[in-house]
C-alpha cells in the first residue's frame, strides 16, 4: 500500500509543476460539466406537456387507445368535440387533434384486412412536436395491440373463428 501511495504523491507533485496538465485534469472537466449541464438542463423531467385533443364520444377499443396515449408523461389529453378540437388546433392553441377510428366488429379484424384509422391534425407551426407525437401514437397503438393479443380468451375465440 505504501508503494501505491508513494506513486500517487509523485504523480501529484509532477502535476503541480505542469500548469497545462493541471488545467486539463482539474479545470477542463469542470468547465465541460457546467457547459453540458446548462445545455441539457431543460430537457429533463420538467418538460411542459403537449396539449392534444381527442374526441369525447368513443367506444371501448378507442378509449383503450386514448388511455394508453395518456400514459405518456409529455402529453396532456383534452377530450372535446371534434369541431372544437380541430378549431383550436388551427388557431394554434393545441398541438394536435388525434382521432382513432376502429370500426371493426371483431378484436382481431386486422388479420382479415380491416385496420383502424388514426387521423392526426397537427398545428403546422409545431413541426418538432409532430415527429415526437407520431412516435408516441405508434407506441400507444402497438401497446394496445399487444395487450389485446395477450388477452387469452379473446385470442382463443379468434382462433376458433
Amino acid at each position: 500500500m505504501s508503494r501505491i501511495l508513494a506513486i500517487a504523491v509523485k504523480d501529484l507533485r509532477l502535476l503541480l509543476r505542469d500548469y497545462g496538465g493541471m488545467f486539463f485534469v482539474l479545470v477542463f472537466p469542470l468547465l465541460m460539466a457546467l457547459l453540458f449541464g446548462s445545455i441539457f438542463s431543460s430537457g429533463g423531467g420538467g418538460a411542459r406537456g403537449m396539449r392534444i385533443a381527442v374526441p369525447v364520444e368513443v367506444n371501448e377499443k378507442e378509449q383503450a387507445f386514448y388511455d394508453q396515449l395518456g400514459k405518456a408523461d409529455v402529453l396532456r389529453i383534452v377530450p372535446m368535440p371534434t369541431d372544437s378540437g380541430k378549431g383550436l388546433v388551427s388557431e394554434g392553441k393545441l398541438v394536435a387533434f388525434v382521432e382513432y377510428k376502429d370500426t371493426a366488429s371483431a378484436d382481431f379484424a386486422m388479420f382479415a384486412g380491416s385496420r383502424p384509422e388514426i387521423d392526426v391534425l397537427i398545428d403546422p407551426s409545431r413541426r418538432a412536436e409532430a415527429g415526437y407525437l407520431t412516435g408516441l401514437i405508434n407506441q400507444a397503438y402497438f401497446t394496445v395491440l399487444q395487450q389485446s393479443m395477450m388477452d387469452l380468451p379473446k385470442m382463443q375465440t379468434m382462433l376458433d373463428d
